[in-house]
């Protein structure tokens, strides 16, 4: 239909130009023209072909000012949420947070050479988010422990020293109670985990190094501190620095929740003993009685190396390093040729087979041994055990201390001889006064070997320990302790302090986040 116009009323739709007359931003004749000599443009009889044009030149002018208005965005993290219509709204907060954390500790903290069990981290974030939103995590999946241990990471790389030892066995016992478990290599990967979901972290256990790191950073010193990080900065915080709680940095990790992760009996852990790991019961031969017992099991490697009834005519001296064999480490100095001749032949398909002493020390095999001992050079792990199995004892020598080693050889049915170092010369049958290479083994009969290859036991204990661990309320053990150790004083309030009130976005920024 038309429509009527005049020349003061310009109209949409007007005729009196041509198409491309009508459109100012294509160099109308008109385009300067006052308002009220101009002409509205007569959409309807435009070819279409000009009209997609017109159209789109009004769209980018339209996207070029918004750009100029609007600045560049900054970097943020992204996370995009699937929540069921029925997952309850504090899980859908609880599964954003994790999300935003899994994001971050890929920038931050990735995965390397030498910290590679970080890649753990996000297949574990990534299942806890999930279950957070569809609300089928059972309760221990939504406890976090977090694991600040080279240790930890040594032992998933296959590490073999006592340490490794008992790291593989607490990582194996939280899997099997369905922890969520998050590996850290710094105080500062451990810092940033916590803030994100403190909530959900029941118990940090550190290497007493890092957790003293921790313990010390504040806003004078945390740029040396860091000074030796290379990937795992503390670059990230801004604001007031800290890594534990204290009275000025409230949303720290508290210490209550921090457990040390110490083979050996010292500690200096401000609330005492009972928050220093143990891997063996220190209080039933020490005089450290407040030690926390965890405990580990050699289970898994030790059922993966079968046992003998045949064994070779052979003992396996218990000594990684040469050193062992001196004079001032080793007890049997001296007396280990003699002790090897006094055992007899035996005849093995119709030849004598003398008895021999074998140790993996060295680095190399064949290396110089005292007292006509062979050296095999050090081997993999299920060598070692296949050495072991094969053997007819496993002999100590005083050193190393405290070795899992010994717990392998019960397991494989070789009997271990603990070498006693000191003992009362007045009541020297009294074990209690004894002093051995394995002082966990020293009440035990000989031969010391366990009567079957059962270790259901040991592995239920295990689990049991490490659940009432976590399970534990520490908070409240915490405030006893203060206020029976320390009466209540105000400059150690620090060690029992509640947790502030937890955001939507854990203790962090949520401007650091972009709106989900």
């Amino acid at each position: 239909m038309g429509m009527d116009y005049d020349s003061e009323t310009p109209l949409l739709g007007s005729p009196r130009f041509s198409d491309f007359e009508s459109l100012g931003l294509l160099g109308s004749p008109i385009a300067g023209l006052p308002h009220n000599q101009r002409v509205g443009v007569n959409w309807r009889r435009m070819r279409p072909s000009l009209r997609m044009v017109a159209i789109g030149t009004i769209s980018v002018a339209f996207f070029l000012f918004g750009f100029i208005v609007h600045g560049p965005a900054l970097p943020r993290v992204s996370v995009r949420l699937h929540v069921p219509s029925n997952a309850p709204q504090a899980n859908a907060h609880d599964a954003v947070r994790v999300r935003v954390l899994q994001q971050l500790m890929k920038e931050r903290y990735p995965a390397g050479p030498w910290t590679h069990s970080r890649a753990d981290n996000f297949p574990a974030l990534a299942k806890l988010a999930d279950c957070l939103e569809a609300g089928t995590c059972d309760e221990n999946e939504k406890k976090v422990v977090i694991l600040t241990s080279y240790h930890f990471g040594g032992a998933e790389l296959g590490g073999n020293g006592g340490e490794e030892v008992w790291a593989r066995s607490t990582i194996s016992a939280l899997r099997q109670l369905n922890y969520t478990i998050l590996f850290c290599w710094g105080h500062m990967d451990t810092l940033m985990i916590y803030q994100h979901i403190p909530d959900m972290v029941p118990v940090v256990l550190w290497e007493p190094g890092e957790f003293h790191h921790c313990m010390e950073r504040n806003d004078e010193n945390y740029l040396e501190m860091e000074g030796y990080e290379t990937q795992s900065s503390g670059a990230w915080q801004t604001g007031k620095k800290g890594c534990l709680q204290r009275a000025d940095f409230p949303e720290g990790i508290p210490y209550w929740k921090s457990f040390m992760f110490n083979f050996w009996m010292h500690h200096g852990h401000p609330l005492g003993g009972g928050w220093v790991m143990a891997p063996e019961d220190y209080a039933s031969f020490t005089d450290f009685k407040d030690r926390r017992y965890l405990g580990y099991s050699i289970e898994e490697q030790c059922t993966l190396a079968p046992t003998y009834h045949l064994r070779e005519h052979r003992g396996m001296i218990l000594a990684k390093e040469l050193r062992y064999f001196e004079e001032e480490e080793n007890s049997m100095f001296g007396i280990l040729g003699a002790a090897r001749e006094s055992v007899p032949p035996v005849e093995v398909h119709g030849h004598l087979a003398h008895f021999d002493l074998v140790s993996t020390a060295g680095d190399e095999k064949g290396a110089a041994m005292p007292e006509g001992i062979i050296s095999t050079g050090r081997m993999p792990q299920e060598e070692w055990h296949q050495l072991l199995a094969r053997s007819k004892m496993l002999v100590g020598i005083g050193h190393p201390e405290l070795s899992p080693s010994p717990y392998d050889a019960l397991c494989l049915g070789v009997p271990f001889i603990n070498s006693v170092r000191e003992w009362d010369e007045n009541d020297p049958t009294n074990r209690e006064k004894w002093q051995t290479q394995q002082d966990g083994l020293k009440l035990f009969d000989e031969p010391a070997r366990l009567p079957t290859r059962s270790t259901a036991s040991f592995v239920s204990f295990t689990l049991v320990r490490h659940r009432e661990w976590i399970e534990e309320d520490w908070l409240v053990k915490a405030k006893a302790l203060v206020a029976e150790r320390y009466q209540d004083q105000e400059e150690y309030a620090h060690l029992a302090m509640e947790m502030p009130p937890v955001g939507r976005w854990g203790y962090t920024d949520p401007a650091e986040h972009e709106e989900l």
